[in-house]
């Protein structure tokens, strides 16, 4: 750690000496020297002995610092303080040494932690407002440059803030990665709760709901230990393990930390935590049937929300919001559209995942079903790009469904896509979600009229339904009858 290994201005005795031999020098040629030349004398030689303190410290020979640009006697000439630096070639050998012109200059490095605080800052804002590739640029420069190893606060929130972005541009399990080396270095540190909420939330993601719950209690039992259980970072990591729960399955168990969840958030009169708290609950309430229950917790956490930052937060809940609408076949659905015309702008300007965006894609088709308009939903499932549904086959098969009903709603042919749909579906396995997918494909055929295709839907979903026991909806993939629709 270069900065802290540094004092401040501190003129040695090597200086002291230095100085005297210039000084002596120049009286027996007959000039005066001023306090003002000492003083300059001294600072130079100062600033020649932190270019040497710091070159060593990095392991670095006079001539890895002097690179191509100078020559070795030239450095040595300014360690030795017998040569003053141009702004250049200090502003160069400064960037060499991963310290600041001002720290060489004075020995003072609060100007060089300010400087990386705002790159970091400006780093979390790109992210914040939908500038992934800038937040991934600006981190990984700074991470690769070394500039942040003076400061491991910094240096661990750099990586935190690259795993978040990895996270937004797709790349779950990339950020899973990062994270999981991170968790380690963060612990005992205020990031640490961040960390594993983020590794929690991109378990989910993945699908890996062990890990999920896992990772999320291992910090709630340190939180317990610590005495934090009424904090905001807890509520919210607790209705974090709540949702991973919910996704193996474990429902009854999902609503029940949901709602001692809610509970807490409001004793502590956290606006976040509450939330948190209300958005979770909001879909395990759904799923056990209290639609009515859901739509009102979602709201009160839309109302917290839009009254936040977090514009990609607020993109996903109004798009959640808007598909338990369409669960509903009394929605007031001029409404429900007004909910996923306003995410989808927020979408564009927040920092969304393409997985997000092509949900929100997804809601909206869905929203056209309803209104009779088929063919137009069939041209928002071909705007969600071919790469995303790589990445998440889940999905891809979700879209491969939708445009199936969406086909059977413009009264047009459903072979092709149906083909596609089960081949995909009999691709992913048995569980909850894809049980859930297989029951809307059975939907569909039904309303086509060719119940032996609606048939051996039912059945694939009846045997999904056996093996997760429950059938329920997850997310995005809302169940409706499309008898309310054709």
């Amino acid at each position: 750690m270069v900065a802290k290994a540094i004092r401040p201005l501190v003129v040695t005795k090597t200086t002291r000496v230095r100085a005297r031999t210039l000084a002596r020098t120049q009286r027996e040629g007959g000039a005066t020297v001023s306090s003002r030349d000492r003083a300059e004398a001294a600072a130079q030689a100062g600033l020649g002995q932190r270019i040497r303190d710091a070159r060593v410290a990095l392991g670095m020979t006079q001539g890895d610092l002097a690179g191509s640009d100078y020559s070795v006697g030239y450095i040595s000439r300014i360690e030795s303080g017998d040569r003053r630096p141009s702004r250049d070639a200090l502003v160069a050998i400064a960037g060499r040494l991963s310290v600041s012109v001002d720290f060489l200059e004075t020995g003072q490095d609060g100007d060089l932690r300010r400087e990386r605080q705002h790159d970091l800052d400006g780093a979390e804002l790109a992210l914040a407002s939908g500038d992934i590739d800038s937040s991934l640029m600006t981190t990984a420069a700074l991470l690769d440059a070394g500039v942040l190893s003076p400061f491991p606060d910094l240096e661990m929130r750099a990586l935190y803030i690259h795993a978040l972005a990895q996270e937004a541009a797709g790349d779950p399990h990339q950020a899973i990665i990062e994270l999981e080396d991170l968790r380690e270095r963060s612990e005992d540190t205020p990031l640490a709760v961040h960390v594993a909420l983020a590794l929690s939330r991109c378990y989910r993601e993945t699908e890996d709901y062990p890990q999920a719950i896992a990772a999320g209690e291992r910090q709630l039992t340190a939180l317990e230990t610590k005495g934090l259980t009424g904090t905001t970072d807890y509520v919210r990591l607790a209705m974090t393990v709540a949702g991973a729960h919910f996704e193996s399955g474990q429902l009854g168990v999902a609503t029940r930390l949901a709602r001692r969840g809610i509970a807490a958030a409001e004793a502590i009169s956290s606006p976040e935590a509450q939330a948190a708290a209300y958005w979770n609950a909001s879909i395990f309430e759904r799923d056990n049937g209290h639609l009515d229950r859901a739509i009102e917790l979602a709201s009160r956490a839309l109302g917290i929300l839009e009254n936040g930052d977090s514009t990609r937060n607020l993109s996903r809940l109004r798009t959640q919001l808007g598909l338990f609408h369409l669960r509903d076949p009394h929605a007031d659905l001029v409404d429900t559209r007004r909910l996923l015309e306003l995410a989808a702008q927020e979408m564009k300007w927040s920092s969304a995942s393409p997985v997000d965006q092509a949900r929100s894609e997804m809601a909206f088709a869905r929203l056209l079903i309803r209104e009779g308009r088929g063919r137009l939903a069939l041209e928002h499932l071909r705007a969600v790009p071919p790469s995303v549904c790589h990445q998440e086959p889940a999905l891809s098969a979700e879209l491969r469904v939708i445009e199936v009903i969406a086909l059977v709603s413009d009264e047009s042919p459903v072979d092709h896509a149906y083909a596609g749909a089960t081949s995909l579906l009999e691709l992913l396995g048995r569980d909850r979600g894809i049980g859930q997918l297989w029951f809307e494909l059975g939907e569909a055929m039904a309303a086509h009229g060719d119940q032996t295709r609606a048939v051996q839907a039912y059945r694939q979903a009846s045997v999904c339904l056996g093996a997760s026991r429950i059938l329920m909806p997850i997310y995005d993939r809302t169940a409706y009858s499309l008898s309310t629709l054709v």
